[in-house]
């Protein structure tokens, strides 16, 4: 049997518990059932001989084939979906702490500097101005309380 090595993440902070979506656990188990052979050794994900699948294999056979298939460009690598899953959940208005911790990152530094992008959108300010809203604690100045109490001194 071929010897395997598994590398320790670059940063101690990059140990983590990532949530998933039930839908992604669901596939993970579907596909466990499949390969993993009740061998603790074995990946979730194998080639045909019950190896790892180097990244460049499934880039070559199924990454690249099914963005073709789905007529998306095909230039793109597994990696990417990396920066595609951060851009997208900071688009989601996920909070930054969160998407750190689900990537990794020890604090937000490489999200702002590398993945995030300002892109005007028609409802910018709009959270803004209901988050002053909620938060006001100013009287109504419609019903007129406010000429009321300076007129009583």
């Amino acid at each position: 049997m071929e010897s395997r090595f598994i590398n320790p993440p670059k940063a101690e902070g990059s140990v983590r518990d990532v949530k998933l979506h039930e839908v992604t656990i669901d596939a993970l188990r579907e596909q466990r059932k499949r390969t993993w052979k009740g061998n603790r050794e074995n990946f979730v994900f194998q080639n045909t001989h019950g190896h790892t699948i180097h990244r460049h294999t499934l880039n070559r056979l199924v990454v690249k084939p099914t963005l073709r298939e789905a007529g998306l460009l095909d230039n793109r690598s597994i990696k990417e979906t990396r920066a595609s899953y951060i851009t997208n959940a900071l688009d989601c208005a996920e909070r930054m702490s969160f998407i750190q911790r689900q990537v990794g990152h020890v604090n937000t530094k490489m999200i702002v500097e590398h993945y995030y992008r300002f892109v005007p959108a028609d409802d910018d300010g709009q959270k803004l101005e209901s988050a002053w809203k909620s938060t006001s604690i100013l009287p109504d100045l419609g019903n007129g309380d406010l000429e009321l109490s300076e007129n009583k001194r």
